[in-house]
């Protein structure tokens, strides 16, 4: 499968080992990426599955933005997300499959790396951000790798293009036509995006290991954490055959994380599963895998391939209204949070972080002031009336400094 990839450089000279032990394959992944412009951000692991030897190493390096590796025992509950373990540094350098490791928070450059010594495939996640998980397999030593170094970071560079391109297109759109409401007493809404939305449907196809198109499975998020998934497949006429998503590589190499419906074909050969999830807020990045079995032999897969980007930016940025006009912020991205704040005049950031989680202000700007949101997750509005002309600029407490900023320009009314 084309997620499973071995991203390698050699390591240390075998100097600094005994002369019988080779010296370990250090395998680069690869934490988030960003645009050439930096207003668009990858959430994702490069290679999001990465397949080694046991007694090699894997090194992450921080791209763009605030992540951790968080590995644990398989079917081991790691820390939520945002915990104090979480965002903790946990264990030491080598992984043996038994314990906990964690990388704490990691800023942009940094790196961690764990030797891994025992076989398995071992799922870890980021203490920051939900959907953001990877798989690491871990073949026995000496075992042949299913990629070179020089294909799988060609592969590893490709997918995370696939996830930044995506978020272009989302920025286009945004950029389109900034929508507006009517407000009361002939005034006027005008509506910002907080960051940009991930897209709420997709489509993979289903193939044969031979490549052959067979069938497709579609995705679409709900409200309230539930997602429907839809398999349609051309098989054998008046057969059954069961599917389900594995997790972190196809058929008995993942874990299947949901079974889906089984799929029943008519004289055409033709059938289709509908399946309702709850729970599922997020399709995590690339290691979904989709398998379609008759019996206990695998005949379709699908590699998900869902784009995972944000962008720490206002859409738009700047914006002129009217006095008594309103605007109303809504955040969209599920991997981040965000504020809207404005400053009091000689107010700072620190002082005004105390305030970051609680709404101070009011809803209605007569002049200079602190206004604050807090903390906006998926779904969550914000709106303000300005009522006094004057340029106002606002930020987000917790990303002003990557570039969030915003400027409202209130002119007297016409």
């Amino acid at each position: 499968m084309a997620g499973v990839l071995g991203f390698g450089l050699v390591g240390a000279s075998a100097a600094t080992f005994a002369a019988s032990a080779p010296a370990p394959t250090v395998f680069t992944v690869l934490v988030g990426g960003s645009s050439a412009r930096g207003n668009i951000s990858s959430y994702n692991y490069y290679p999001d599955v990465v397949t080694i030897d046991a007694g090699d190493k894997v090194q992450w390096v921080e791209g763009l933005g605030v992540h951790t590796v968080m590995i644990g025992p398989i079917g081991a509950k790691l820390p939520p997300q945002g915990s104090p373990p979480a965002l903790k540094p946990a264990g030491g350098s080598v992984f043996n499959g038994s314990t906990v490791e964690s990388s704490g928070i990691m800023l942009p450059g940094q790196t961690y790396t764990l030797q891994f010594t025992k076989p398995g495939v071992y799922r870890y996640q980021c203490g920051v951000h939900p959907d953001m998980v990877g798989t690491v397999v871990v073949q026995p030593a000496g075992a042949a790798l299913p990629f070179t170094p020089a294909q799988a970071v060609k592969a590893s560079l490709g997918q995370m293009q696939l996830d930044l391109n995506s978020g272009e297109a989302a920025k286009a759109q945004a950029l389109a036509a900034v929508r507006t409401t009517p407000g009361p007493k002939g005034t006027v809404v005008y509506h910002v995006w907080t960051d940009l939305p991930s897209p709420t449907q997709w489509t993979v196809p289903l193939t044969t290991s031979a490549g052959a198109a067979v069938g497709s499975a579609v995705f679409s998020l709900g409200a309230k954490a539930g997602m429907s998934v839809s398999v349609s497949l051309t098989g054998h006429p008046q057969s059954r055959y069961s599917a389900d998503i594995q997790l972190g590589a196809s058929s008995a190499e993942g874990r299947v994380v949901h079974p889906l419906a089984a799929i029943k074909t008519n004289a055409k050969g033709v059938g289709v599963s509908n399946t309702t999830l709850a729970k599922v807020a997020t399709i995590p990045g690339n290691i979904w895998f989709v398998d379609v079995k008759s019996g206990n032999q695998v005949v379709a897969s699908a590699q998900v391939n869902y784009p995972q980007f944000g962008s720490l930016r206002y859409w738009p940025g700047v914006l002129k209204i009217q006095a008594g006009d309103s605007v109303k912020w809504t955040q969209n991205d599920f991997h981040e949070a965000h504020t809207v704040t404005i400053l009091a005049p000689g107010q700072s950031v620190a002082q005004a972080e105390k305030f970051i989680a609680l709404p101070k202000g009011g809803n209605v700007i007569n002049g200079p002031g602190f206004s604050n949101s807090g903390l906006l997750w998926k779904g969550m509005s914000y709106q303000l009336t300005f009522n006094k002309p004057g340029t106002y600029h606002y930020l987000c407490l917790l990303h002003y400094n990557l570039g969030m900023i915003g400027t409202i320009v209130v002119q007297p009314k016409a």
